[in-house]
């Protein structure tokens, strides 16, 4: 029975029912009071969980169960155990019951995908191939998927994304991001903090590789200019693009440029804001124009709206691995063309490089200097080693 006095006299008793054991009749003694707890602490959508607990009436009643965030159907009730099945728009999240006004979180849950090996979830399953994937967190549990894809005969850019359940929130088989009549190859991404995405591409369109971007938002529709807007159409070719986002609503990207000719490779970037629009210097500005060629640019946040880059650097004959870092409004922070990391005998290649949480990277590379073995080096805020 509700007690009378409403929902101040309601949380009281539900709250002491909780905390207290209960009383047994009849001279039997006490008995302990069922805990407060769900099971399984992983289920699917559509299993049922079991949640146990004292106090929570005979009868559902307006009662209700919340599954991370999403409304429950209740299967069975009683004053100790609920059973309810996870819904399909559940999140990892906390199981909630609403008892006579009352909140009671007895645990949280993680959500499975719907199948396993060697079954497992299709991203997407459209005609001819799609391939070089990647992928971002969506911010919720879930991830975004973009890939170069064949299904219009030539190459474009889809994108999916799914949810913490293992559901296809956008489109079956995928959006479209960009399936204008050339070719778009090796797409990167990086989430926009909102749900979507920004998408980086190269694009063929004008006849030699440029850069081309899009943002997709959380419900998978592009944001700016149909089939994405130019980053970079300077002379010559651009690829081998990479981008990271900024923190602050938009993103940083990186690439290898020939503007200056089609042997001379050099590192160029450039700074989009959330709706698109170029921060820095129109076709991107010059990270490093040092002489011989600057290859396989990687990059990370510095922590402050800026990046660090390192990349592969060839202007002393054989491979070496160099050091930028730019802050938000695009300005070198270190030594022109870039800090050596390091300048050893042999080839140095295969760079890759995390955040220090300081402003500085730690990069590591393939090194040729005495057979081919792992070095690595952390280089700080102010590019000191």
């Amino acid at each position: 029975m509700r007690p009378a006095g409403g929902p101040a006299r309601a949380a009281g008793f539900l709250a002491a029912a909780l905390l207290l054991p209960a009383c047994g009749g009849g001279g039997g003694g006490a008995t302990t009071a069922p805990s407060l707890g769900v099971s399984p602490a992983e289920a699917r959508v559509g299993t049922e969980i079991v949640i146990q607990g004292p106090g929570f009436g005979a009868a559902q009643g307006a009662s209700t169960v919340s599954v991370g965030g999403a409304p429950a159907t209740v299967t069975s009730w009683s004053d100790t155990e609920v059973r309810a099945l996870v819904p399909a728009a559940a999140l990892s999240g906390v199981v909630q019951l609403v008892v006579s006004g009352v909140p009671v979180n007895p645990g949280t849950i993680v959500i499975l995908w719907p199948q396993f090996n060697p079954v497992n979830v299709p991203v997407t399953a459209a005609a001819s191939d799609q391939e070089l994937q990647e992928i971002v967190t969506d911010g919720t549990g879930g991830c975004i998927v973009v890939w170069r894809d064949l299904r219009n005969g030539n190459f474009d850019v889809y994108a999916q994304r799914m949810s913490t359940a293992g559901t296809a929130l956008w489109t079956a088989g995928g959006v479209a991001v960009c399936t204008e009549a050339s070719a778009q190859d090796y797409p990167q991404v990086a989430p926009d903090g909102a749900g979507g995405a920004y998408v980086v591409w190269q694009d063929v369109r004008a006849g030699v590789l440029d850069i081309y971007a899009q943002r997709v938002n959380a419900s998978g529709v592009a944001q700016w200019t149909g089939d994405g807007i130019p980053v970079c159409t300077a002379a010559d070719t651009q690829d081998f693009v990479q981008m990271i986002p900024t923190g602050a609503g938009g993103s940083i990207l990186a690439w290898e440029d020939r503007r200056f000719g089609a042997s001379n490779a050099d590192i160029f970037a450039q700074r989009l804001d959330g709706s698109g629009a170029a921060q820095w210097t129109a076709d991107g500005l010059a990270v490093c124009l040092a002489a011989g060629n600057q290859t396989h640019v990687q990059l990370v946040p510095d922590g402050s709206g800026g990046a660090v880059l390192a990349w592969e650097d060839l202007r002393n004959f054989g491979y070496d691995v160099f050091i930028q870092r730019l802050d938000a409004a695009g300005a070198a922070l270190w030594t022109v063309d870039g800090v050596a990391v390091s300048t050893a005998s042999g080839n140095q290649q295969d760079t890759r490089i995390v955040p220090d949480g300081s402003g500085g990277a730690v990069v590591t590379w393939r090194d040729a200097r005495a057979g081919v073995d792992l070095y690595g080096q952390k280089v700080t805020g102010s590019g000191q080693q």
